[in-house]
């Protein structure tokens, strides 16, 4: 048997920028995505992801894990705003008690829209492998209901499972997500979207600047009020940690398995999509995606003392980005 020759790859050549494609933690983007394919409406996940503004700042949850998302960017705001500004207007429901019986108000609604579910909590969806054991911060999930009948509900789950179902009371444990720190209210669910005006590329873009501005200015109006870190200071608070090998074990597996993969993923469509209107913003988000996958390639070598140092860098790309975006 013949093999093929090991290439000479030349790391000294100049670095172009690449693009990137692959299964990503983007559920509520996937979801919206899908939501909106069901009107013939068909946009990049990417793109919803880059408009619901999540992946901008860094915080910590009440458990202690590190988020690169800010206190106020949170999913289930960011689905409503990316529609908006993508010029759909559509339903948007929940309930304020979670004794009530969700389903007659769904069921009426599935007769003539498909729905985005969620925040839902993983560990009690049985079809997928190993629910039972997930637990903590990184449990939150979101779901595209197509069907349901009196037992089961029918989805498109973004996390690689097409045509499940689920019975109700097994979704009625996951929908109530008692366990997700974020969650306002109970059982909410988005149907019936329909495009009512349809935005330039540059209007979109403006209107999510003005977006990720009130999230950043909103995340540090409530950290001063809190009197807890964010951004930048937060980073290198976990960035000593790591140094000192501190981090537990369920930090640096929800560093490995979530948090940082995701970043460089997020941070590479903020990358492409400020290209167009703003370079410096640009060049940041696509340095900060470089440097999240060398922290994770770092942690997976457990080189503790790199790690803190891509860490460092983290903290200060975080924090002009955050000032670029102030700025505008």
């Amino acid at each position: 048997m013949r093999y093929a020759p090991t290439p000479n790859i030349n790391m000294t050549k100049k670095i172009t920028r690449m693009s990137y494609v692959g299964i990503a933690k983007y559920c509520y983007a996937d979801a919206t995505a899908m939501l909106l394919a069901s009107i013939n409406e068909h946009i990049s996940p990417s793109l919803i992801e880059v408009l619901t503004g999540v992946g901008l700042g860094a915080c910590l949850e009440s458990d202690g894990l590190l988020f690169f998302s800010g206190l106020t960017g949170i999913p289930d705001i960011g689905i409503s705003k990316a529609m908006e500004i993508l010029g759909f207007s559509f339903e948007e429901k929940s309930s304020e008690h979670a004794d009530i019986d969700p389903f007659p108000t769904l069921e009426h609604d599935l007769r003539n829209s498909n729905a985005i579910l969620g925040p839902l909590d993983m560990s009690y969806l049985v079809y997928i492998p190993g629910h039972q054991y997930m637990r903590g911060s990184a449990v939150d999930h979101f779901v595209l209901a197509f069907g349901i009948d009196r037992d089961k509900l029918y989805l498109h789950d973004p996390a690689g499972y097409p045509h499940v179902s689920i019975t109700r009371p097994e979704m009625l444990l996951a929908w109530q997500a008692a366990n997700i720190t974020y969650r306002r209210e109970y059982y909410r669910y988005w149907v019936s979207p329909r495009r009512t005006v349809s935005p330039s590329e540059e209007e979109v873009y403006h209107q999510a600047l003005r977006f990720f501005k009130s999230i950043y200015e909103e995340s540090s109006a409530k950290s001063v009020k809190e009197d807890i870190a964010i951004g930048g200071d937060v980073i290198l608070m976990v960035a000593d940690r790591i140094e000192a090998e501190a981090l537990s074990q369920e930090e640096i597996g929800h560093l490995a398995r979530f948090a940082l993969p995701l970043g460089a993923k997020r941070a590479l469509d903020f990358a492409l999509f400020f290209s167009s209107y703003q370079k410096t913003l640009a060049d940041l988000k696509y340095n900060q995606s470089r440097v999240f996958g060398e922290a994770h390639s770092c942690l997976l070598r457990r080189d503790w003392k790199d790690t803190a140092h891509q860490f460092r860098q983290l903290a200060d790309l975080e924090d002009k980005i955050q000032g670029e975006i102030l700025s505008h």
